[in-house]
């Protein structure tokens, strides 16, 4: 209870953070974006542009499709008397503080201790996706109430309570039609544990069927969605236009280290620690198919989003670390436990040879995130974004280089 407690306050406090971070003046996010034709009068919230938002979700066929946030939004602002924009930022940040919740109460549900599970929700905010979530070109509208059910789908599943997980995961759907993407790594889950679990087959098929029909529920949903709103036409036009995205994302040599970039912000650190995790030999066999289940994600969704999306969008990858996010605390527990001790840290930083190849690394750091990675978006926070790649790439560094100080020593503890 006392875990429970801290990690609810700890979540509020986060999520008013970044709200913070989104509604200063230093950096122009979508909630207070001004140019010189929006928000000329430099509000704290810029209500034109959350208003054109909003009706740009409601007119192109897209995000037609994906009415639930739309809804919700639209549901707060009349009957809660609070403007557009004001009911945008509380139904997202409402949603992003429930999603980190669920972060920790999908940890715990998997088997982590109190503080592994406020680890992994800590590590949740600090991806670069929720830290930034609303500053362009991330572009952020249905995500919240996408994770918030998905989350949701996976707590009830790895409580094998399928019902619920039908429920979840149907409105997932819904909310972004991209949820999909996550059922081959829960199917993999679901038949993986039948190795150890004694169930009678028409228990087993039932069970998949759970899994599997909310597909057919959304099919569902969509044919009706377009028949009232009449969006067929311009749904066939948008698919086509969308594997055009392939060759935008690649167009000139910016284009194209603006696509690796977002996906290194959104996974490259969380790559790394998975890549020294999967050397620790002492790990559960639970832990092992989780990470199986989003390295299958990961396979599936990158393709798809660099074929058929912008992606600068860099909440796009973010998709497969809906398996990852729970288990982040125990990863960096487990490295710091298993690798890091303050006398051999003292040993490492002493050691000249190694100090030189630290600052030699740090100096290509900065050389990349000055000169190489310049955002294509000219309404990104250009400082924001660097100063992030930059944290990433010296720890990826040090890290990297304290690791095979390890090795070489005479006596490795």
């Amino acid at each position: 209870m006392k875990n429970n407690f801290l990690a609810a306050v700890i979540a509020l406090a986060a999520t008013l953070l970044i709200l913070a971070l989104h509604l200063t003046d230093s950096f122009p996010s979508i909630l207070n974006f001004r140019t010189p034709e929006i928000n000329l009068a430099k509000d704290k919230i810029s209500e034109s542009h959350l208003a054109a938002a909003v009706a740009y979700h409601k007119a192109h066929p897209a995000f037609a499709r994906r009415p639930v946030s739309t809804y919700l939004i639209e549901s707060v602002h009349q009957h809660a008397t609070l403007s557009l924009g004001e009911a945008f930022i509380f139904v997202n940040f409402l949603l992003l503080f429930a999603c980190a919740l669920l972060v920790y109460f999908l940890a715990r549900c998997i088997g982590c201790t109190g503080a592994e599970a406020i680890g992994s929700m800590l590590f949740f905010f600090g991806s670069f996706t929720i830290l930034f979530i609303f500053f362009p070109p991330i572009y952020t509208y249905d995500e919240p109430a996408q994770y918030f059910f998905l989350l949701l789908s996976l707590i009830a599943f790895f409580k094998e309570k399928y019902l619920s997980f039908f429920v979840c995961f149907s409105l997932s759907l819904m909310v972004r039609e991209s949820s999909i993407l996550l059922l081959p790594g829960l199917l993999y889950l679901f038949l993986s544990k039948l190795k150890y679990a004694n169930k009678p087959q028409v228990l087993v098929l039932k069970q998949i069927a759970l899994l599997l029909t909310p597909i057919a529920v959304y099919i569902i949903f969509l044919y009706f969605l377009i028949q009232q709103q009449q969006i067929w036409p311009s749904s066939k036009i948008d698919f086509w236009d969308r594997l055009l995205h392939f060759s935008f994302n690649f167009q000139s040599v910016p284009h194209a280290v603006n696509t690796f970039v977002s996906f290194f912000l959104t996974l490259g650190l969380q790559l790394y620690l998975v890549y020294w995790f999967l050397e620790n030999h002492n790990r559960r066999k639970e832990d092992t198919r989780l990470l199986k289940a989003f390295f299958i994600t990961l396979f599936i969704n990158t393709p798809v989003v660099l074929t058929t999306t912008l992606a600068v969008e860099s909440r796009l990858y973010a998709l497969p670390l809906l398996f990852l996010w729970p288990l982040l605390g125990k990863i960096v527990k487990a490295e710091w436990r298993n690798r890091y001790s303050l006398s051999i840290l003292k040993h490492f930083l002493r050691n000249w040879l190694y100090m030189g190849f630290l600052l030699l690394c740090f100096f290509l750091s900065v050389c990349v995130t000055r000169y190489v990675y310049v955002p294509t978006d000219k309404h990104a926070p250009h400082q924001l974004f660097k100063l992030y790649l930059l944290l990433c790439l010296c720890l990826l560094f040090f890290d990297f280089l304290y690791k095979h100080f390890l090795r070489t020593r005479p006596h490795n503890p």
